[in-house]
């Protein structure tokens, strides 16, 4: 296979033999002939493909006589990808100056759905005409005293329209002290006439709430059951610091992702197949050791259900998560991966010691990808802005065809600098491969994600204020587009290629898949970014080139985060190439530059 763009390539076999003569050959597309008359050469061009999609292609020789040999082992070939980064939206105000948009679902009803953190409302408004339609009002059944509190989690059942137009929401509905809040998680009944939300019924309540790390984030996976993320209350840190870290203590609900019935099954909310239980009792609790998951998402890829989370680390370390039930995912004895950054410190109250030892102990389950865990992570005594970290929120499942190479992906919002980032996830969905870019980048302080049916539409929701507790400082300044739900809208290419978009097809490298040894941070990068070396592998070198393949910076990797200067760079596409001692290469990337 040569040439390989988005659509197209060049297939290349050599000469058959026979005692008759080769009359010509047929090629094969997944087991299709796709030629429509004998191929005479040895050289095809196939075309009509997809965009990052895997053929298998065979070749049959013919002779003057007829006769038709065997297949000839089978090529895989896969189609490009479209450049990360360099697909084009629109962007658009759906509604402004709400107070803390924080959840929003993508209603079966075509509206966007979403809670007001500040308000203490439940809204939905049109995407189109931003008409808004208050559903709920709390009132003084919820309380917004300060921190992370207020209302918070959303979710519709998916038989909404057929018979079950249920509406479940969380929200912190006690202030016990400056910290410590009570949490409640309710299930409402929507009516369509009057446009409200009633019938009130509660499934739990005086669950642990705080003004730090609540998460709190709702989803119904395809069991019907409902999932709900709690934090770890920020214990250990800040206002929090005496409080106890009790993410791995399975009989009280912090730091866990919990798991109800979506009506009452045997008179309980609680299913009867949920992994733990308390003196006989089956309890809530789905898994453990979680420290602050803001996003929850279920995705199917390739027919398997899956339960994602993204998850805020201490100073670096960021996760994504695959959710099994039962799992223990490690925190506060564990952050990130099992590589021992965190040793000989303390985390969320409690004393780390060995991280490698505590995940063998504790069966840990190792996040999918972990950003980003440098060999020696900062702390509270220096500048939050500067610690690795992405502060990842709300996350969709991306699943659509619509955006050429994003079906499969994850879309996380990004807190930090305001970013939708999109991971791109295996055929099995249990691991991350290739680039990592950030869009949207600097239009807010993005809360949530949503995707359109068609795929088409990324909604964001974005902070009111840029002050949330402990690691934001108490910042004051206001955020980009306050209050915001943003719409980006994707605009498919149109006319001829451009020279630059013809040599980025000719000049894309293909993608790598992610293992745990390498990172490259951000992308899109603006001033440097940074290669990641997570491992102690002495020789490697990080090579910046241009399309052409001229080598523009040549570092050494002497530690685990190695800085590569850009500011000084034009604009545009370059390929990140990372070799070990040897000259082999162990790593392939795209790298977007936007100054």
């Amino acid at each position: 296979a040569a040439a390989i763009t988005q659509s197209s390539f060049v297939l290349q076999w050599t000469t058959a033999t026979d005692n008759i003569g080769i009359a010509g050959y047929d090629i094969y597309r997944n087991g299709t002939k796709i030629n429509t008359s004998l191929v005479s050469g040895l050289i095809y061009t196939v075309t009509g493909l997809t965009a990052g999609n895997t053929y298998s292609f065979t070749v049959v020789a013919k002779d003057a006589a007829g006769n038709s040999s065997p297949a000839s082992s089978g090529l895989a070939v896969t189609t490009l990808l479209p450049t990360p980064g360099l697909e084009t939206f629109t962007l658009r105000t759906v509604i402004a100056n709400q107070k803390m948009p924080h959840d929003l679902v993508y209603g079966p009803d075509n509206n966007i759905w979403y809670t007001e953190r500040f308000a203490g409302t439940v809204s939905y408004v049109n995407p189109a005409t931003g008409a808004k339609t208050v559903v709920l009002s709390l009132g003084t059944s919820f309380v917004n005293v300060g921190g992370q509190d207020g209302l918070l989690g959303l979710a519709l059942h998916p038989q909404f329209k057929q018979g079950k137009p249920y509406v479940y929401i969380s929200y912190t509905y006690q202030s016990v002290s400056s910290t410590v809040r009570k949490t409640r998680i309710a299930r409402y009944t929507y009516d369509s006439v009057s446009k409200t939300l009633g019938q009130a019924v509660t499934i739990l309540e005086n669950i642990p709430g705080s003004n730090d790390h609540n998460s709190a984030r709702l989803a119904i996976g395809p069991d019907l059951k409902l999932y709900y993320s709690v934090g770890d209350m920020g214990a250990g840190q800040f206002d929090n610091l005496a409080r106890t870290n009790n993410a791995q203590n399975l009989n009280i609900l912090e730091g866990k992702i919990l798991r109800f019935n979506t009506e009452i099954v045997a008179g309980s909310w609680i299913p009867t197949d949920n992994p733990f239980s308390n003196a006989g009792v089956k309890t809530p609790v789905y898994t453990y050791g979680h420290r602050n998951p803001q996003g929850l998402v279920w995705g199917k890829v390739n027919g398997v259900d899956i339960l994602y989370s993204s998850e805020h680390g201490p100073y670096s370390d960021d996760e994504l998560n695959v959710i099994e039930q039962g799992r223990n995912y490690g925190w506060p004895l564990v952050a990130g991966f099992c590589d021992g950054n965190y040793n000989g410190r303390y985390l969320g109250g409690g004393w780390v010691g060995n991280e490698q030892n505590n995940c063998t102990t504790l069966n840990v389950k190792e996040p999918i990808r972990s950003l980003f865990p440098v060999a020696s992570p900062p702390d509270s005594t220096t500048d939050n802005s500067t610690w690795p970290s992405t502060a990842p929120s709300g996350t969709d499942f991306y699943g659509s065809t619509a955006i050429p190479g994003w079906q499969n992906s994850l879309l996380v919002a990004e807190l930090k600098k305001g970013a939708v980032a999109r991971f791109k996830l295996s055929s099995d969905g249990k691991s991350i491969i290739s680039d990592t870019i950030n869009y949207f980048q600097g239009k807010g302080r993005f809360r949530d994600v949503v995707v359109s049916p068609d795929g088409l539409k990324i909604y964001v929701s974005c902070d009111s204020e840029g002050n949330t507790s402990g690691p934001t400082n108490n910042v004051t300044s206001t955020p980009a587009n306050p209050g915001s739900i943003l719409e980006f809208t994707y605009q498919p290419p149109t006319g001829k290629m451009s020279q630059f978009d013809e040599a980025i097809v000719q000049n894309t490298v293909k993608e790598d898949i992610h293992d745990k040894s390498i990172d490259v941070y951000p992308n899109p990068a603006t001033g440097f970014f940074v290669v990641y070396s997570y491992i102690a592998d002495k020789g490697r070198l990080v090579e910046l080139m241009d399309l052409n393949g001229k080598v523009i910076r040549r570092q050494a990797i002497v530690s685990v985060a190695t800085r590569v200067e850009v500011g000084s760079l034009a604009n545009g596409l370059y390929l990140v190439r990372i070799t070990d001692k040897k000259g082999n290469v162990l790593r392939n990337e795209k790298m977007l530059i936007q100054q």
